[in-house]
C-alpha cells in the first residue's frame, strides 16, 4: 500500500530527452516498467530519474494540499528541468496555478451534480 506521504515524479529518457512521465504514489523501479513508445532498437539506452516529495520535508503554500501542490506545481517544476523528445507524442507536464486547480475542482463538482465536494470531504476525516 502506497505511503501517503509520499509522491514520486519520474521520468523516462533517452538521450537526456523525456519519452514519457509521472507524478504517482507508487514508485517504477525500472524503465521498463514505464508504458511507453519503445525504440525498440535502443531499449538499452532508456534510463529513469526520480524525485521522491516527502510531506515532512517540503514547504506547502497556502491554500494548497501536499497532494495538489505536488501533482500540480513541484512534480511539474521537477519534471520540465528536462527537454522533451523530438517525437514527443504524450501529453506534456504542465504547472498549474492555485487559480487553475480551484477552477478545476469546481467544474468537477458541477459535473458530479455537487457530490465531489462531499467525497473530498471524506478522506479529510
Amino acid at each position: 500500500m502506497p505511503d501517503e506521504n509520499i509522491i514520486y515524479a519520474q521520468v523516462l529518457l533517452l538521450d537526456g530527452k523525456i519519452e514519457n512521465w509521472k507524478i504517482c504514489q507508487s514508485r517504477k523501479d525500472s524503465p521498463l516498467d514505464f508504458k511507453a513508445y519503445w525504440k525498440s532498437d535502443r531499449i538499452n539506452d532508456y534510463t529513469m530519474e526520480t524525485k521522491v516529495f516527502k510531506k515532512n520535508e517540503i514547504k506547502i503554500e497556502e491554500g494548497w494540499n501536499f497532494n495538489s501542490y505536488v501533482y500540480n506545481v513541484l512534480g511539474p517544476q521537477w519534471i520540465n528541468q528536462f527537454e522533451y523528445a523530438d517525437d514527443y507524442k504524450l501529453g506534456r507536464c504542465n504547472v498549474s496555478t492555485l487559480e487553475d486547480y480551484l477552477e478545476d475542482l469546481n467544474n468537477i463538482n458541477k459535473a458530479f451534480g455537487g457530490r465531489f465536494s462531499i467525497v473530498g470531504q471524506l478522506g479529510k476525516n
